[in-house]
């Protein structure tokens, strides 16, 4: 599998995301997302708008939009709600073979997991055990020196969907 070059709103076609049937790890089902291109399939990465940091735990670094107003934060919040119910789509379609039951579009709809898209504003919530943060130069950074407020460009990858007993999440 080849990486494919992270990518900016615009030029991603929903229509080339690849969404693996799920297999049981632990006590989740997970699908594998993956986005073709070109003959190519590999990784699925977007590049957000600006983003600011807005808290920083332990474990997790949480962003929002800087401006929510620009076009491009406008664009980042319908191409999400883009995602969501691209996504549901194909459960939807796949729900029998995966599943082994029908399950409604609304039902999926309500068992959909997506806090990073609320009343028109992105939030991102980052493992830090995932997460890499990098300066300008491309060096580290480390972690306890980040403060609140820091502008920053994130590029985030859409691995997988993860299946509950009750809901699905993108992760």
């Amino acid at each position: 599998m080849e990486n494919i070059e992270n990518f900016v709103l615009d030029t991603i076609q929903l229509s080339s995301l690849k969404i693996n049937k799920p297999s049981k790890k632990g006590e989740y089902l997970i699908s594998k997302v993956r986005y073709s291109k070109s003959e190519k399939v590999g990784k699925f990465y977007i590049q957000f708008p600006k983003m600011k940091t807005v808290t920083i735990s332990e474990h997790t670094l949480t962003f929002e939009l800087e401006n929510a107003e620009s076009k491009y934060s406008k664009q980042s919040f319908d191409f999400f709600k883009e995602i969501g119910e691209s996504i549901i789509n194909v459960v939807h379609q796949n729900c029998l073979e995966w599943f082994g039951k029908e399950i409604p579009v609304e039902t999926l709809r309500e068992s959909m997991y997506s806090d990073f898209v609320k009343d028109s504003l992105i939030t991102l919530d980052y493992s830090l055990k995932t997460c890499s943060v990098l300066d300008k130069k491309d060096n580290p950074v480390v972690f306890n020196e980040l403060q609140q407020g820091i502008k920053c460009d994130c590029i985030g990858h859409i691995k997988n969907i993860t299946f509950t007993k009750e809901s699905f999440y993108i992760t």
